[in-house]
C-alpha cells in the first residue's frame, strides 16, 4: 500500500516545520544551525510537538526558507512563497558565495565573467548553452533507444 502524506492541514505546526526540513534537505542539526545556531534538540522537541515554537522563530524559518507563514501556522497555501527573479537569482547567488566544493572557484569566476558581459556576446552565449543541451538531449535519446 502507498504511503500518502498527510494533508498539511491536518499536520501540527511541528509536523510542518519537519515537511520543511525534510524538503530541504537537512539533518535536524543542520536546520537548526541555519536558524541562528539552534541545537538539533530543540527542532526534534519542536518537530515532536514536545515545545512550542515562538513566533519569532516561525518567522525565522520563513525568512530563511522562503516558506509561506500561513502554512507554516496552518497548513493553508502553497509551502513556499513564489520569489520575484531577482530574490531567486540572490538566492543562488548567495548559495554559490557559501559552497565549498572542486568547482566552487571556477563556478565563481565563470558567472562574474557572465554578469560582465557585453549585451552583443549574449548571442554566442545563448547558441553555446543550446548546443550543449541538444548535445545532451541526443545521448539521452540514443540512449533510450539501445
Amino acid at each position: 500500500m502507498a504511503n500518502k502524506q498527510k494533508d498539511p492541514t491536518d499536520m501540527s505546526i511541528g509536523e510542518r516545520v519537519k515537511l520543511v526540513r525534510i524538503h530541504n534537505g537537512l539533518s535536524m542539526g543542520a536546520f537548526g544551525e541555519r536558524l541562528e545556531g539552534m541545537s538539533g534538540s530543540s527542532i526534534h522537541r519542536w518537530e515532536n510537538n514536545l515545545t512550542k515554537i515562538s513566533k519569532r522563530s516561525l518567522k525565522l524559518i520563513s525568512d530563511k526558507f522562503g516558506v509561506n507563514m500561513e502554512f507554516l501556522l496552518n497548513g493553508e497555501g502553497e509551502m513556499y512563497t513564489p520569489k520575484k527573479p531577482h530574490e531567486e537569482l540572490g538566492a543562488e547567488l548567495g548559495k554559490l558565495l557559501r559552497e565549498k566544493g572542486e568547482y566552487t572557484e571556477f563556478k565563481q569566476r565563470l558567472i562574474t565573467h557572465i554578469l560582465k558581459l557585453p549585451e552583443e556576446h549574449w548571442a554566442v552565449i545563448i547558441d553555446l548553452i543550446n548546443s550543449i543541451v541538444d548535445e545532451e538531449l541526443n545521448k539521452i535519446k540514443k540512449s533510450e533507444e539501445n
